[in-house]
């Protein structure tokens, strides 16, 4: 194997923690913190991270809080005036996002009024998630309760299309965030989805690993999915979080990713579980309910 080490990120979304161990190419850094962090970084690049970063924002903010999915759809006579002069699709779905965008500042503004604070995602799509055929550009949002009514009483274009409850007993939304990232085309451009400043963003944690042996599960901790493993590359790791003492506990020797943070070679605990121990394994199907 070339030059290089083995490091292990940690994210903490919400009640449901990821592990992925990376080969990162080049010397292994002694004092550099940094360094770990922009070479980690560089490795994520390569990887298709925008579904993984949906659904670590919907389980911090919309997991054990709950939420709803709103629905927005385009009346024809809507969809004529707005995007009848449009080039293309691209053109059509750049139009339909500065819609959300516009919407979604009249939501706030109303909100602001009534002394309610909205926190949103919002998807532009075009696609149908299962047969990949082109359908009529649309929105679904993921919305706080308290103003999930705003958006159909400040939607201009057409009906609301429904409301739906994520409850907060099922709190992976990593499904969710496959079937609103399946609806999306590969012509998008810019970002696949907008999401108000308020969200609270995911735990991020590097630290050093000896080498490239299984991740072991947390203590405490039900599994959710684990890739296989096989010598050499990299690995994921996603579970549920049972005790939030135990994901302060399970770090306590590291400080998130950013600037200033510090990375510990951790000895694991000769209790802690074999990754085969004390888990249950779960469908991951965009349909599974997480309990």
């Amino acid at each position: 194997m070339q030059n290089g080490y083995w490091v292990i990120r940690t994210y903490i979304s919400g009640n449901v923690g990821e592990k992925i161990k990376y080969w990162v190419s080049g010397n292994k850094p002694v004092r550099s913190k940094r360094r770990v962090t922009s070479d980690v970084n560089k490795v994520e690049k390569n990887e298709k991270q925008s579904e993984k970063n949906l659904a670590r924002i919907l389980n911090t903010n919309f997991g054990a809080q709950g939420g709803v999915l709103v629905g927005l759809d385009y009346s024809d006579e809507a969809y004529k005036k707005l995007f009848g002069g449009c080039k293309d699709l691209q053109e059509v779905i750049e139009c339909a996002k500065h819609q959300a965008s516009l919407c979604l500042r009249r939501v706030q503004r109303e909100a602001k009024k009534r002394g309610v604070e909205v926190k949103a995602a919002i998807v532009t799509a075009d696609l149908d998630g299962e047969t990949k055929e082109s359908v009529r550009v649309h929105h679904h949002i993921v919305v706080n309760s308290e103003a999930a009514e705003l958006f159909g009483e400040k939607w201009k274009h057409g009906k609301t299309a429904d409301y739906e409850y994520l409850y907060n007993d099922q709190k992976d939304r990593t499904p969710l965030a496959h079937y609103l990232m399946s609806q999306i085309s590969h012509i998008h451009g810019g970002k696949a989805y907008i999401t108000t400043k308020n969200l609270e963003r995911p735990k991020c944690i590097d630290r050093i690993a000896k080498n490239g042996s299984e991740i072991s599960l947390p203590k405490n901790s039900a599994l959710i999915y684990r890739s296989a493993h096989a010598a050499g590359l990299n690995q994921y790791l996603r579970y549920m979080i049972l005790e939030d003492s135990q994901a302060r506990s399970d770090e306590r020797d590291e400080v998130a990713c950013g600037d200033g943070v510090f990375f510990v070679s951790r000895r694991r605990n000769k209790n802690d579980p074999s990754p085969k121990e004390g888990a249950q394994k779960m469908d991951l199907s965009p349909n599974t309910e997480v309990n």
